[in-house]
């Protein structure tokens, strides 16, 4: 598999730059886009959610229809035989130039409980960049948990000081298990691995408007069913001292994460039973 993958760099990057082509038109488009879904299974009602094969033997076939025919040709051995087999991973660019708001997302237990689809929303950000001063709010401050957070947003009040504001830089990777409560700041460009799930609980949104002139809805209640993750650092994830190679920042949970910089050598670490998503960043 390095072998193949090494000999397809220069076909990576002819086909990077083709997208790059296609996306161009619409950067200024109007409303403005914030996220672009790049590999996408969401949802059952709405088909233009699901990605579309663009070249190749498959090409105009939709991600969706390839699962339906032959589920381990896409997904492995995790192809259990459950129907209807989806893809349990979304990925996307997120390009935010203002502050977003402030979200939670549900885990899978409760996302089932709920009847909100088979998995909730773990997530994953790659910071791809960010302009100086940058910042992303992840977690809560030592004394603060969610019930005093809705209580603090439920009487108007400014909740960004029960938020913990971590200053963020090209290449940093931040984890976010389901139930950490998160926003990106203005003028963060990122990459979002996260679990195959549109369903975001608003904490706050900055008092902003929606496209119909509306404020758009909070879920404070279904804010207060969510659990905290266990305890872990919420800021970037330190790097080894190596900078070079192969390292897996993100070991466990619903997604593995494994980073390379530098040249391609050797193996490639994932695991060959399982499906995997590659991007050059």
């Amino acid at each position: 598999p390095g072998v193949a993958l090494h000999a397809r760099v220069s076909d990576i990057r002819a086909a990077i730059q083709k997208r790059i082509a296609q996306l161009r038109p619409h950067l200024d488009a109007l409303p403005p886009i914030g996220e672009c879904w790049e590999v996408s299974d969401v949802g059952d009602d709405d088909a233009s959610l699901h990605s579309v094969v663009v070249e190749g033997s498959d090409a105009g076939q939709t991600l969706r229809s390839l699962l339906e025919a032959d589920p381990e040709r896409v997904l492995g051995q995790i192809a259990d035989g459950t129907s209807p087999p989806r893809l349990p991973l979304l990925f996307k660019f997120i390009d935010a130039a203002q502050d977003l708001s402030v979200q939670v997302h549900p885990d899978d237990q409760l996302a089932r409980r709920l009847g909100l689809g088979h998995w909730g929303k773990s997530e994953a950000w790659i910071i791809l960049d960010a302009i100086p001063g940058a910042t992303l709010q992840v977690g809560l401050k030592e004394d603060w948990n969610v019930e005093s957070l809705v209580e603090l947003a439920r009487s108007g009040q400014d909740i960004s000081r029960a938020l913990r504001e971590h200053p963020i830089h090209r290449g940093d990777i931040i984890h976010l298990p389901a139930g950490t409560i998160h926003s990106i700041g203005a003028g963060v460009l990122l990459a979002e691995i996260q679990q195959s799930s549109d369903v975001t609980w608003r904490v706050d949104d900055g008092g902003r408007v929606g496209l119909d002139g509306k404020p758009r809805q909070l879920h404070l209640d279904q804010v207060l069913m969510t659990t905290t993750p266990p305890s872990i650092d919420p800021g970037p994830i330190d790097r080894p001292a190596e900078d070079q190679g192969w390292w897996r920042p993100i070991c466990d949970g619903p997604i593995l994460l494994d980073e390379l910089r530098g040249e391609f050598q050797g193996r490639w670490p994932a695991d060959p039973r399982c499906f995997s998503i590659v991007v050059v960043l």
